[in-house]
């Protein structure tokens, strides 16, 4: 996993008041290809399970111990996998590599943007390199979700192919698409779905310089 650093005005347009945090997102992930090979969501997990079949999209969990996750999720965890254990994941794995650099939760709403999905699309048109992807999560209107018994949230991938386009990138509904093809439904699925806000990875080293942590890496 390797991590986006433009520029100090990204950083406090995207963490007021952290300066130094940065979007985590795969470089060199082959984005089409990947997309081409995949063969659908892990067993058991088309209606629970949308995080670990993120993360083994992504390389950053084999399929070995994705189909093992999903099937303890179902029994563990019924209302799915928490952004903030995705978080624990990166953190837990990148000890192994870069004892310093923490990875946290940033929570964005629509409002921070704009107030509308094309705000969000060109947020990631911008910082997301080619042949990227980050992982978020859409979130759920708390009161809503229980009402209409209904997980907290949906996770997914946002990628950008080597020619600069965005795509919607959905392993668990194997729904893949450019995500100005898929604007008009992504409107709709915050109107219908009660998305409230959705959730980024960020990360720092607090003991390096700004400009450094674009080389930081977590290896797969």
């Amino acid at each position: 996993m390797q991590f986006i650093h433009d520029d100090a005005d990204m950083v406090t347009r995207m963490v007021p008041g952290l300066r130094g945090f940065s979007l985590a997102c795969v470089r060199q992930i082959n984005l089409l290809d990947r997309i081409k090979a995949w063969s659908g969501c892990l067993p058991e997990t088309f209606n629970m399970g949308c995080a670990l079949n993120s993360l083994v999209f992504m390389g950053e969990m084999s399929y070995h111990k994705g189909c093992i996750e999903g099937k303890r999720v179902v029994y563990t965890q019924p209302l799915g996998t928490p952004y903030d254990h995705i978080i624990n994941w990166f953190n837990l794995k990148n000890k192994m590599y870069h004892n310093n650099v923490v990875f946290k939760e940033l929570k964005k709403s629509l409002f921070d943007l704009n107030g509308d999905i094309t705000s969000m699309i060109e947020f990631f048109e911008k910082e997301l390199p080619e042949d990227s992807c980050t992982i978020i999560k859409f979130n759920r209107m708390e009161d809503m979700a229980k009402k209409h018994n209904l997980c907290p949230g949906h996770t997914i991938l946002i990628g950008k192919d080597s020619t600069s386009k965005l795509w919607y990138v959905d392993p668990q509904r194997s729904n893949f698409l450019p995500m100005r093809e898929y604007m008009t439904s992504l409107v709709k699925d915050f109107e219908d779905q009660f998305y409230l806000n959705f959730s980024i990875s960020t990360m720092m080293d607090p003991n390096v310089s700004e400009n450094q942590n674009h080389f930081l890496s977590l290896a797969p």
